[in-house]
């Protein structure tokens, strides 16, 4: 029998990555125009892309490298 950790700790793989909504390429790049205005605001890049697309990922969101986030974006979100 697995304790509560081992049992997390063996779905994690499963739930990332998940399966993302697709973002269309034309409101990225809108939303890559205003980013600009959320992060003067204190809001993180991945934070921002989030709140804009209604999508829930704690990588995303948490991140605070802004570069790596637009590579996870780009990868996992662009359709």
């Amino acid at each position: 029998m697995h304790s509560v950790f081992q049992h997390m700790a063996m779905t994690i793989p499963q739930n990332y990555p998940r399966i993302n909504t697709p973002v269309d390429l034309a409101d990225y790049q809108q939303w890559r125009q205003e980013v600009v205005f959320d992060m003067l605001r204190g809001v993180r890049y991945g934070q921002s892309f989030c709140n804009r697309f209604d999508i829930t990922d704690n990588i995303l969101f948490y991140e605070q490298d802004h570069e790596w986030v637009d590579v996870y974006i780009r990868k996992n979100y662009i359709a």
